[in-house]
């Protein structure tokens, strides 16, 4: 059953919205009710700097491609921009799959920022929610393809300064990142602007009921 959350994101006539919001209200579940799906600990794309400059907070940071929450993650030029993952329950292993490679600009202009990759996370047999990965040169995989843990999906690379990708030298290269669970909202681990974050680290989780709003740390 399509959740509340879904529902509220739809642009309808005001009266059939308050219509679907009422009965929405009235017959699905409650946020910890809906909390089904095992969490999902995301690690970085890279071992890299979080929000280096402080001016792409997770709490505020635009989310172009509908994402529970996005930071932006520097590192230079050259990069390998990996997926990896790892079950909250620290039993069994997560799948991976790439829903999505597209231009990663409105402009369809690969010069004003490259790609963005999409990767859903499978664990448990079911798919708990997705990454995506923007900003992304020399792009490895395709859409539909299963990968490995670790798998290489791009590079990192400085672009064209665009209303898209704000970057005007090598230091300013990085990657935008955004996740989005499938079960009540993702959330990110609070860190301050500019920390160095290890490839091994996690980032933020998906899944059981972490967040119950966009933005938001993990508790």
């Amino acid at each position: 059953m399509t959740s509340l959350r879904k529902v509220t994101r739809l642009l309808i006539h005001p009266l059939i919205a308050l219509a679907v919001v009422f009965s929405a209200s009235v017959f699905l579940p409650t946020p910890a009710q809906a909390a089904t799906l095992p969490g999902v600990n995301i690690q970085p794309p890279f071992s890299g700097w979080w929000d280096r400059y402080g001016v792409a907070g997770a709490s505020y940071h635009h989310r172009p491609y509908g994402g529970d929450w996005a930071v932006d993650m520097y590192r230079a030029p050259g990069e390998t921009v990996n997926t990896r993952a790892w079950p909250a329950s620290q039993q069994g292993a997560v799948s991976y799959r790439i829903a999505d490679v597209r231009l990663a600009c409105r402009s369809g202009v690969y010069a004003d920022g490259g790609y963005v990759v999409t990767v859903e996370f499978h664990y448990g047999g079911h798919n708990v929610g997705w990454a995506k990965y923007a900003h992304l040169a020399n792009v490895q995989v395709g859409a539909g393809q299963w990968v490995s843990h670790g798998a290489v999906l791009g590079y990192t690379d400085r672009f064209r300064y665009s209303s898209c990708y704000n970057v005007s030298n090598n230091d300013g290269v990085h990657v935008h990142f955004e996740a989005y669970s499938n079960s009540n909202y993702a959330c990110y681990i609070n860190r301050p602007a500019g920390a160095w974050v290890d490839y091994w680290g996690v980032i933020g989780r998906i899944g059981s009921g972490y967040a119950y709003g966009f933005g938001k740390p993990c508790p």
